[in-house]
């Protein structure tokens, strides 16, 4: 069972946690614009890149280290993921997570490592989940997810925006759906107050971002952001 460590280290690490080559580990945690977590047996965050700390708190300066996941998610979403890591330290087998944090689909894979400590931990790597091109790891859905903003969304907001990533115009979404391009203005105008936008291109980005459509499914090009 997971428990909260005593005492947390006071900075992150700069050598690398792992007794791996020094220049490697820099181009994996630093240079390749993946989130890099790294969890000690008890649930504890002993590393964490720029990336994770902007995907977990929000700030890429904050210092993560000795904490938890469920200081910045929902209980159950973080027991599910501190449940990976122990499943992952006790089979010695890495696990691919599919899941959605905070609006953001991601691709989140688990891998034990033995650290320079001699004790097992588990190398966490997040990457957006739009593209799996050469994955080897079969994946599995996540259970809990965070939806963020998304969360407050409507049935018929969600497939608005899907229809917006897919780069519909109003008229063309409006005949779709059987309703008057008024409604779905109106809709559109929802959707940007809920989510913190403005414009249609910043839609379709949120919408391809959470995983409602892929970057390359697109059948037209979103309108310029100019146009509302």
């Amino acid at each position: 069972m997971l428990t909260a460590s005593s005492k947390a280290p006071s900075a992150t690490p700069t050598k690398p946690p792992f007794a791996i080559e020094s220049q490697m580990w820099h181009a994996l945690a630093e240079d390749s614009g993946a989130a890099v977590t790294v969890f000690n047996s008890e649930g504890n965050i002993e590393y964490a890149n720029s990336m994770a700390s902007c995907l977990l708190a929000g700030a890429s300066n904050e210092n993560l280290i000795g904490r938890r996941l469920a200081d910045f998610f929902e209980d159950a979403y973080a027991q599910e993921r501190m449940g990976v890591v122990s499943q992952v330290i006790a089979s010695g087998k890495p696990v691919v997570l599919q899941s959605m944090c905070k609006g953001i689909s991601v691709r989140s894979a688990y891998r034990p490592m033995r650290g320079t400590d001699g004790e097992m931990k588990v190398l966490v790597i997040t990457r957006t989940a739009s593209r799996e091109c050469g994955a080897v790891t079969p994946s599995v859905q996540a259970k809990n997810n965070d939806a963020g903003k998304l969360a407050g969304l409507t049935g018929r907001e969600f497939e608005i925006l899907k229809l917006i990533g897919l780069g519909l115009s109003t008229a063309d979404i409006a005949k779709k759906l059987h309703r008057s391009v008024k409604t779905i203005e109106w809709h559109r105008v929802s959707l940007g107050e809920k989510l913190g936008v403005t414009n249609r291109v910043e839609l379709a980005r949120i919408a391809i971002a959470a995983g409602l459509v892929s970057a390359d499914s697109t059948c037209a090009q979103p309108e310029t952001a100019t146009q509302n």
